[in-house]
């Protein structure tokens, strides 16, 4: 069993390495939702948003709430192909020089919201992710070269920035209509760390030692890590790594990786045909101490000129595959690294986002308006500029569209449905319909979904 995990780390461990390289990628809390202001969880981008439903509201764990979404210059299928099988090769012939990484993932574990006068309080539980970071085309040329095209050359591949961050989210939010006019919302959070890496300015560089007849494979810099695993060494065959070691508190709370943060909104509505919104969102910050660890690069890689290999040529001489090459290579690194393990919290800022929104009502059933989405990531700001449409078909049926654009490049259709029975409500959002055919081959992608349950409270 140990074995399979240290095997599973090492194969998340390429998956993420490859993921730095594609450009482009940027990803926040989907806005998509506050066009259907219906939906309980549009609470989740406006805290001000009120319970409409008039009953006790509980989502289905693992799947109210929980959605995904990317923009990338490269469609994923540029690395991934058959599944989960990636290619270095194709990734690299898609690449810009170099390119930007943001993304951002939440998995709901439990959502439940009621109303009460003229109160809305709700409750959440959900895992998020973000990830940010720079990265040069060529380290990705080398990995899919191999070694044998850099012997003989000095070479620099450029430098790789790189951002990782796994926490659970415990959220109690409320929602008070002060007037007629006028909502207001705060939503007060409590983070528990679950992983974190952050590798800023890595350089890799090649040259060779025509006297030793080898190529020097050199990284330089440092990198924070924390997670479940810990690093050993063993004293028999002098090898070391980082080995999984996960307790049951890893997976649940962790109070050593304590982190706080705060969701404000407010909605005006200046006369019966106008709405007017705002909110800031994760405004806060994560600290890490358990199982954390500065790790510096202290001497290159060495390449013997008899074990240089190549990955272009299947059929050719001292070929070897790309993916087990870099396999290969992740395991030299953790030879040639210098661990210290820390007790002082690493603390970091959250990527904070700021939506404004103008809803125009022409009746009780149709309704049109903009909405912005500001994201500060560590490295750049992603912006979303919206157009949205909504219909109420029915008491029970409402509809959406929009057409939106991030950082005001390739504009997106998108499409979202709720129905809301007597005891359950069902919605689906995407900004781009277009892209749900065919996910993987598609460069921008985004939904989310749900299923709650209705419960009356009179």
């Amino acid at each position: 069993m140990k074995g399979k995990m240290e095997s599973i780390l090492k194969t998340v461990t390429v998956v993420v390495i490859l993921m730095a390289f594609v450009p482009g990628i940027n990803a926040q809390e989907d806005a998509t939702l506050f066009f259907l202001p219906g939906i309980s969880q549009s609470s989740l981008s406006n805290p001000a948003i009120q319970n409409r439903t008039d009953k006790l509201v509980v989502g289905i764990p693992f799947i109210s709430g929980t959605g995904a979404r990317w923009n990338a210059s490269v469609p994923l299928n540029a690395l991934f192909y058959d599944g989960f099988e990636y290619d270095v090769k194709r990734l690299y012939e898609a690449l810009d020089e170099t390119g930007t990484a943001n993304a951002s993932a939440r998995l709901s574990m439990f959502f439940t919201s009621f109303q009460y006068n003229n109160f809305s309080f709700s409750f959440s539980v959900r895992e998020r992710f973000f990830s940010e970071g720079v990265a040069n085309r060529e380290i990705a040329r080398f990995i899919a070269d191999g070694t044998a095209g850099s012997y003989g050359k000095n070479e620099n591949f450029g430098a790789m920035t790189l951002f990782l961050t796994h926490y659970r989210e415990v959220a109690q939010g409320f929602s008070l209509r002060l007037r007629e006019d006028l909502d207001i919302g705060l939503r007060a959070k409590i983070l528990f760390g679950k992983f974190h890496f952050s590798a800023k300015d890595l350089h890799f560089s090649a040259e060779t030692d025509t006297e030793a007849n080898e190529m020097l494979l050199t990284p330089e810099g440092s990198y924070f890590v924390s997670g479940p695993f810990v690093y050993s060494k063993n004293p028999d065959t002098h090898l070391s790594g980082f080995v999984v070691d996960a307790a049951p508190g890893d997976y649940f709370f962790k109070p050593k990786n304590l982190g706080i943060a705060l969701d404000f909104g407010i909605i005006y509505r200046p006369n019966s045909f106008w709405e007017l919104s705002a909110s800031v969102l994760d405004a806060g910050m994560l600290g890490f101490r358990h199982k954390s660890y500065d790790v510096e690069f202290v001497r290159p890689i060495h390449f013997p000129e008899h074990s240089l290999y190549q990955s272009n040529h299947p059929e050719g001489a001292a070929y070897r595959e790309p993916r087990v090459a870099l396999q290969d290579i992740i395991d030299s690194v953790l030879q040639i690294i210098s661990v210290k393990k820390l007790n002082t919290r690493n603390v970091l800022s959250l990527p904070v986002d700021i939506h404004f929104a103008a809803r125009h009502n022409f009746n009780t059933k149709y309704s049109a308006g903009l909405h912005n989405q500001l994201s500060f990531y560590r490295l750049q700001p992603e912006n979303m500029l919206s157009a949205f449409f909504t219909a109420a078909m029915s008491p029970k049926l409402d509809l959406f569209g929009s057409l939106s654009s991030v950082n005001f490049k390739n504009i997106m259709p998108g499409f979202g449905i709720v129905h809301t029975g007597g005891r359950v409500q069902i919605y689906f959002t995407s900004s781009n319909i277009l892209s749900i055919i065919q996910p993987f081959a598609s460069k921008q992608l985004n939904l989310s979904f749900g299923v709650n349950f209705l419960f009356a409270t009179e």
